[in-house]
């Protein structure tokens, strides 16, 4: 200003709410003699608020009169930074109090000072009975000498992760993880996760791994993997070992090790199926002679496949290993048997071979308003791009709408809840996350806001479904094996066949139909899962008709996971009625001959492993029909050589009596 500011040109410029304190200030300094000291707003004229800072020392000239000579400093960024940390403090502490995870702040000496809602409710007990609680009572007895090294490694500033069992106030005991760091002033931030459900988890897994080493005991099956180049084995199940006539080890075998206990040419034949699965890209599947350790020869059946990354490239073979020496001998004994057959009845033939965490908040209508860096790092996003509705462009597509729906639900319903749905990475990967969220109320019950986190399950996800195909894959083989070996008609022994593919791989439903050689028809013996007749259009198929007549007339499988736009399927309208999304279809050969056709309708992907599997059932299925055919015909040729028997055992009585006579 040009000239000396007056008080109607402050009391102008004075915020409207501002103004009667100021003059109060004024008055009762003015009245009193003392010096100014406070704080008020400018109103400016172009809208903008000034704080400033009034610094004044009274002066009395000659006449008694006072005046003031001072300062006014604008301290409006200093006001606008405290504001900005007043709100951000509040944010934190809302993200605090509402995290799912308990939180506690613990002293030097190992107390807690203070806990949130989730770990007053862990502790069970009141925010006054965790002030100056020890630490040292949430552990076990036989674990306190570990709390104190535990503390004294705090206290040197490291940060450490671990699991241990919680005790709480009432004795109660749970399982925990905890994340621990170093605060200012000598306190710590201790994190505690409840992993009671993880280690249920864990608990099944492992009850699942018994039952697919069980599985694989009885079928005589193995698991392994191995590295991309095919020159190290990476994992073994028990049951290899045993197949393999090993102890087992924690490694597998090396391949100078397991080349011992094969011959050279065997070896050789090895080392090439596996090259050309490599070089090729493409599954194998092959059978060995070999010897145990013990001098006892074997004949294993080798199937793998190689599994690729997202650019095309081998990452590792996975694949199992069948000892197959009890079905070859099965096998011969059976030629044996069809050899005599043929003696007597040279139209029969048989051959048998069995076989830490993203956390966010919303508003109450589910819209992101915050995401904290840890999540934008993990997406790419900028917060701008993830505000409101945009975060669901992390989403995988295959899970974003069922994620919104099951989203708006939580909404709807007003209580915390969870699911499960793959993220996007910054590079482009998807990873499966657990998402969590809770809701915050105000004191008329109302929600203001929604928090929540997401955590990385990736790992837990992939073992999991590893192990259930794994299982699967399994269960099948072994049921089949089982229902081929039931001493029944071979309708009911097919129908068995059926019921364990439609029961493991999720098929819609099965059917297996054998060839009729003389009219060479396909005939429908059995049919499992959402049709179970046996009559209609499909139950007689001429050989080159239809779907599964081409797959006869071809002798070679047919494969889709895109029914709808399949021109082998002739109903569209049914099969999109229906959900149906896979088709597989397996002639079922016997030394080059066609006994008959096996197929399978689902409502999902059918994977790699699943056709695998698949394939080896239809060999046993096949090997299981020709069998059957010639029991059936060895009884029969049996029942017309006593018929034959006792004609001519008649005759002769009828000759010598004649002579008698």
């Amino acid at each position: 200003l040009a000239t000396k500011p007056t008080l109607e040109l402050v009391f102008q410029r004075g915020h409207p709410e501002d103004i009667a304190r100021v003059q109060e200030t004024l008055d009762r300094a003015s009245h009193c003699g003392t010096d100014l000291d406070f704080e008020h707003r400018f109103l400016m004229p172009d809208g903008s608020v000034k704080y400033v800072h009034v610094l004044a020392h009274a002066v009395q000239d000659q006449l008694g009169n006072i005046e003031y000579v001072g300062a006014a400093m604008d301290i409006t960024a200093e006001r606008r930074a405290e504001d900005e940390l007043r709100k951000s403090e509040e944010k934190y502490r809302d993200l605090v109090d509402l995290s799912p995870d308990a939180i506690y702040v613990v002293d030097k000496e190992g107390n807690l000072v203070s806990a949130n809602p989730a770990g007053l409710e862990l502790l069970r007990c009141t925010a006054q009975d965790v002030a100056g609680m020890p630490v040292v009572e949430t552990y076990l007895p036989e674990e306190r000498a570990v709390y104190r090294a535990r503390l004294e490694q705090l206290n040197a500033g490291t940060c450490l992760r671990f699991e241990r069992i919680f005790v709480r106030k009432d004795g109660t005991q749970v399982p925990v993880e905890v994340l621990t760091s170093s605060m200012r002033h000598g306190y710590f931030q201790v994190v505690v996760r409840d992993i009671s459900e993880r280690k249920r988890a864990e608990t099944n897994l492992r009850r699942s791994e018994a039952y697919l080493a069980e599985a694989q005991k009885l079928s005589r099956t193995g698991s392994w993997a191995g590295t991309a180049d095919l020159l190290k084995s990476t994992y073994w199940s028990a049951e290899m070992f045993r197949i393999m006539g090993l102890p087992r080890r924690d490694n597998p075998p090396t391949t100078e090790e397991m080349s011992k206990h094969i011959a050279p040419e065997a070896w050789a034949g090895i080392l090439e199926l596996f090259e050309t699965a490599r070089r090729k890209k493409t599954a194998c599947d092959g059978e060995f002679p070999m010897v145990l350790p013990d001098g006892s020869n074997r004949v294993i059946r080798i199937v793998g496949h190689p599994v690729l990354d997202a650019a095309g490239d081998i990452v590792e073979f996975v694949g199992t290993t069948i000892d197959i020496t009890e079905q070859r001998q099965a096998r011969a004994a059976l030629e044996k048997a069809l050899a005599e057959i043929k003696k007597s009845q040279d139209r029969l033939r048989v051959i048998v071979d069995t076989i830490p965490a993203l956390a966010w908040s919303t508003l109450p209508d589910g819209s992101a308003e915050f995401l904290n860096q840890r999540w934008l790092d993990y997406t790419g996003l900028s917060a701008q791009e993830a505000q409101g509705w945009g975060w669901t462009v992390a989403i995988h597509p295959e899970d974003s709408t069922k994620l919104v729906e099951t989203w708006r639900a939580i909404l709807a319903s007003g209580t915390p809840g969870e699911l499960e749905a793959r993220m996007r990475r910054f590079d482009g990967e998807y990873r499966w996350f657990l998402f969590r969220a809770v809701p915050l109320r105000d004191d008329l019950g109302n929600i203001v806001k929604w928090y929540g986190t997401n955590t990385d399950i990736e790992d837990r996800k992939q073992a999991e479904e590893i192990r259930t195909a794994q299982a699967r894959q399994a269960g099948v083989r072994a049921d089949v094996s089982a229902a081929l070996s039931k001493p029944v008609d071979s309708g009911e022994i097919l129908r068995g066949c059926a019921e364990a593919i439609v029961r493991h791989l999720d098929a819609a439903f099965a059917r297996i139909w054998t060839l009729n050689k003389e009219k060479n028809m396909l005939e429908l013996q059995a049919s499992a899962g959402m049709y179970t007749h046996l009559d209609g259009p499909h139950s007689r198929i001429q050989v080159g008709k239809l779907k599964i007549g081409l797959i006869a007339e071809e002798k070679k499988p047919h494969l889709t996971n895109d029914v709808v736009n399949d021109p082998r399927v002739s109903d569209k309208v049914w099969a999109q009625n229906q959900g149906m999304v896979s088709f597989a279809g397996y002639p079922l050969i016997v030394q080059d001959r066609v006994v008959g056709v096996m197929a399978m309708f689902a409502r999902q992907r059918l994977s790699a492993a699943t056709l695998d599997t698949l394939a080896s059932v239809a060999d046993s299925i096949a090997q299981g029909i020709e069998r059957k055919r010639t029991e059936e015909a060895l009884r029969k040729a049996q029942g017309e050589l006593a018929h034959v028997t006792r004609v001519m055992t008649m005759g002769e009585l009828t000759t010598n009596r004649s002579r008698a006579l």
